[in-house]
């Protein structure tokens, strides 16, 4: 009886221990487990934070070239407005310059006809040939009509 005893008893001793083997790789597995759905949560947090790094990184792309874009526009179009300031400063200039221009054409005229008015008092005066008197006449003619179209074009201009 003792015997059987101890067969039982070691039995029961072999199946505890079977038992607390199966309990620890139960558990062992658990912990595999686990470390596992760790590993895959790490993995997903991972890609997770690779793909918010993916969308800021071409976020960050997309605004330096709005921003290269928007400084390209500011510099065409200040290249543009340069050269159209440049078109309107060359305008008024040649206006100037042709004013200037006609203003000196008028004061050779005046000179001009005052010559032309002193030689047909003198021919008037001095001399008894129609002819030169009549050819200065229309000389002074020709120049006051010039004059007086010189300052048409002096109006036109300043208007």
């Amino acid at each position: 009886m003792k015997k059987q005893i101890m067969t039982v008893a070691a039995l029961g001793a072999a199946l505890l221990a079977a038992g607390c083997t199966t309990n620890a790789d139960r558990r062992a597995e658990q912990y595999a487990e686990a470390g596992g759905q760790m590993e895959y949560n790490i993995g997903v947090v991972k890609a997770e934070q690779e793909r918010i790094q993916a969308e800021e990184y071409y976020a960050e792309q997309a605004r330096q070239k709005a921003e290269a874009q928007k400084q390209a526009a500011k510099a065409k179009a200040d290249k543009a407005r340069a050269q159209a300031n440049a078109k309107a400063n060359a305008a008024k200039k040649a206006k100037q310059d042709k004013l200037d221009a006609l203003a000196l054409r008028e004061r050779e005229l005046k000179v001009r006809l005052a010559e032309l008015k002193v030689q047909e008092r003198e021919a008037q005066v001095g001399t008894s040939v129609a002819e030169e008197a009549v050819r200065t006449e229309k000389a002074r003619e020709k120049v006051e009509l010039e004059l007086e179209r010189t300052r048409a074009e002096i109006k036109k201009l300043d208007q």
